[in-house]
């Protein structure tokens, strides 16, 4: 396994979801922060800016990580993009917030710009760490397959102790049932011509056909009665 690939390994331990979450919540956390005029690390009641920071009194808060997990979830796991306000309805849908799923428009910019902020910035972490790891796993497999592996004992046909040149034992019986086959017979002597069907020497003619004469022949044309009467 080359070092290149050994190296990598630690990020196929990453939990890609997790990690875009926690990425694209830094994003639109931040934003909220400047928007609001504080300093990130001071504005930690704002950190719930996805749920409008008023959840109902009646409600217990889940807790963050959960949340944000949830929301990543859906962004990572959708056949497209997701925009600010299908993650707001999501929001709605999974009680991160007390507002309606239809209001998104009516909310302030800055909560639309860190929805939609949240929404691209986890789907674009998804993706690039998963094409990561699916091609350090692609070559891991490749490295592992590359290294020929010993042959088992009992799957060898042939064991090590008898060394390379032994024999199959199969080989040597089908070898002894050839050998103790009976010889095949000698082919049979072509017989010598006959007299009648001896070849003809140079210059010879060709004898006659003793056999009965062929009947028939060439016939004359009989002449009508009519024409010999007038003759």
């Amino acid at each position: 396994m080359s070092e290149n690939i050994t190296e990598k390994l630690s990020l196929l331990d990453i939990d890609v979801v997790d990690y875009a979450s926690d990425v694209a919540h830094m994003a639109a956390f931040s934003l909220i922060a400047k928007v609001a005029g504080v300093d990130a690390e001071e504005g930690q009641d704002k950190e719930r800016w996805y749920s409008l920071y008023m959840l109902p009194a009646d409600t217990e808060a889940q807790d963050q990580a959960d949340d944000l997990y949830q929301l990543a979830k859906y962004v990572c796991h959708r056949h497209e993009n997701v925009s600010g306000e299908q993650l707001w309805r999501k929001a709605a849908e999974l009680n991160l917030h007390n507002q309606p799923a239809s209001s998104y428009f009516d909310q302030a910019f800055e909560i639309c710009l860190a929805y939609t902020l949240f929404a691209r910035v986890c789907r674009l972490v998804f993706i690039d760490i998963e094409i990561e790891q699916r091609e350090i796993s692609a070559k891991l497999r490749r490295a592992t397959s590359s290294e020929r592996k010993p042959i088992p004992e009992e799957d060898r046909a042939i064991t090590m102790e008898e060394g390379p040149l032994a024999k199959d034992p199969v080989f040597e019986a089908a070898a002894d049932a050839i050998k103790s086959m009976p010889a095949p017979k000698a082919p049979a002597q072509a017989k010598e011509p006959t007299p009648d069907n001896e070849p003809m020497s140079i210059g010879e003619q060709p004898v006659k056909h003793q056999g009965k004469p062929k009947r028939g022949g060439a016939r004359t044309p009989s002449i009508p009665r009519t024409q010999k009467d007038k003759n």
